[in-house]
């Protein structure tokens, strides 16, 4: 191998023959380096022919992969994996007789590869104890399920939580100008900041029935399973994010989230008006009506659909043709946690408004996992007694809201 130097730009490059063209200027005339000594040759690449390296460095590693292999990082030469080249729907099925069966080893190997399933946190229960992570495909529908039922997970900024307590920076205040007259000192306006932390709380759901019904399931069972928990998960998600006050505040009881209350004699959810909602819509700045949204529960909407503005037209425009709908020219999320008519008395929340991502944060620790009760009772079944078992499905999550003057709330008046 030689050295060529392109004359134009000076490139080095290392090949048999002189070039035909330089690989960073596309001349074609070169000097040829002699060689000042035996010591190693140093290959120059320009960023175009790094890239290249890398890319096919690891086109070469991932090609002889299945889609299993690639998911879980199984290179050549790690241990084989009991899930290789089984389909999704055997794999996921296997892992749950493994569960009900009590193989804990054998869920394990099916739901992370060996090598990668030792956790290292000393407060979180180790697979010896039953407690295993769920396979990549049940996992994956149960997320795809939980954003088409919640609102918190949809419309808050998630933050993706590597341990149990992260902490995030929120902005108190901003830098204030003044005019200054001349010969006269510049008063001091510089921003101030806090921070909240986000601690990951544990989130259950139990589903139980029979050893028999588990045991024969098909796919098309799991998948229901997968939608009920999906299900209880968003709806306490949501609950947390709009209703809460332990172990998560939400919105409605977060101290400095701005407060709008109906008028005097006004104790019902029916009494809003039209001058209600744009109090509403007044009570945030310019800044935080952008992306703002309403939510409230169905029931409330049918209250909302008979006001009229000034004008006569009615304020509330249902999704038509494609476009979302709109209560007073913002968008509205309808949510079943939200108090419904049925809840309508006086000194209560029932209406939220703002930007979410903004303003309220999505701890995600990310972390659902699975175990097979097989004793104690489940509501008023003896699991023991009746030969039945339950999956508690276990995930580890937070909500803070570290901009409450960026939301509002609606209330009815104490008297």
């Amino acid at each position: 191998m030689k050295k060529y130097k392109c004359k134009a730009c000076g490139n080095m490059h290392v090949a048999e023959a002189a070039p035909t063209a330089c690989a960073s200027c596309g001349k074609a005339e070169f000097d040829e380096v002699a060689e000042a000594s035996a010591a190693p040759q140093i290959v120059q690449l320009n960023v175009a022919q790094m890239q290249e390296m890398v890319a096919n460095t690891v086109r070469a590693a991932l090609e002889p992969l299945s889609r299993i292999d690639r998911n879980h990082l199984r290179f050549p030469g790690t241990p084989e994996h009991e899930a290789e080249g089984m389909k999704d729907t055997e794999r996921v099925m296997k892992f749950f007789r493994s569960i009900v069966a009590g193989d804990v080893a054998g869920a394990m190997a099916l739901s992370v590869p060996a090598g990668m399933q030792t956790r290292t946190t000393l407060d979180e229960t180790t697979g010896a104890q039953g407690l295993v992570l769920v396979p990549e495909e049940f996992m994956g529908e149960v997320w795809r399920l939980i954003p088409l039922y919640g609102i918190a997970r949809r419309d808050c900024r998630v933050v993706p939580m590597s341990r149990k307590v992260k902490s995030i920076q929120t902005l108190a205040t901003g830098v204030t100008a003044y005019w200054v007259t001349e010969g006269n000192a510049i008063t001091k306006g510089e921003p101030t900041f806090g921070d909240i932390d986000l601690t990951a709380k544990k989130l259950a759901a139990l589903v139980a029935n029979t050893e028999e019904f588990l045991e024969d399931a098909g796919i098309e069972v799991l998948q229901l399973v997968a939608q009920l928990v999906a299900e209880a998960m968003a709806q306490a998600e949501d609950t947390a994010l709009f209703t809460g006050t332990s172990p998560i505040t939400g919105i409605f009881a977060k101290t400095g989230v701005t407060q709008v209350t109906l008028a005097a004699g006004k104790t019902a959810f029916a009494n809003i008006t039209y001058d209600d909602i744009l109090d509403i819509v007044d009570s945030l700045t310019a800044a935080g009506l952008r992306g703002a949204k309403f939510y409230f529960h169905n029931n409330t909407m049918t209250i909302l659909r008979k006001l009229k503005d000034n004008n006569g037209r009615y304020i509330l425009q249902e999704p038509l043709n494609g476009l979302p709908g709109s209560l007073a020219g913002y968008p509205y999320e309808l949510s079943d946690v939200m108090p419904g008519t049925s809840s309508s008395a006086a000194n209560t929340n029932f209406i939220a408004f703002g930007n979410l991502r903004q303003c309220a944060a999505f701890g995600d620790r990310k972390q659902l996992a699975v175990k097979q009760l097989t004793e104690g009772t489940v509501g008023t079944e003896n699991l023991g007694e009746e030969c039945k078992t339950a999956l508690r499905f276990v995930e580890r999550a937070d909500i803070a809201i570290p901009v409450p003057a960026g939301l509002t709330r609606l209330k009815t008046a104490a008297v």
